[in-house]
């Protein structure tokens, strides 16, 4: 009965010791470094193919944009000769009504 028991403290936080044993770094293994580096280099492989298809792509519809540029300059052209031939239009009309009004003969006075 008369046992003489230590008590430990419930409150106690653990040593830095046996944290850091716990948490120590662990070597990768041989074989996951192949994998990434297997798994990278397909992906830039796969990224290099893309790129070149782009490529190819890109170089072959150079001219075509000269052609959409050469397009918009002629439909322009087009539309500014449209505006100058609709302004001429106006303004004949405008000569005409006024030859019309000069022409236009006035009744006498005593005529009603």
């Amino acid at each position: 009965m008369g046992k003489n028991k230590t008590r430990q403290n419930v409150f106690k936080v653990a040593g830095s010791r046996s944290l850091k044993a716990k948490n120590k770094a662990k070597a990768v293994t041989v074989q996951l470094k192949k994998a990434t580096k297997n798994i990278v280099q397909s992906r830039t492989e796969e990224i290099n193919r893309q790129l070149a298809s782009l490529n190819e792509v890109v170089r072959q519809s150079v001219p075509e944009p000269k052609k959409i540029i050469a397009n918009l300059v002629e439909k322009e052209e087009k539309s500014k000769q449209e505006i100058v031939e609709k302004y001429e239009q106006e303004v004949r009309k405008e000569e005409e009504t006024l030859d019309e009004l000069a022409n236009f003969n006035v009744g006498t006075e005593g005529e009603h």
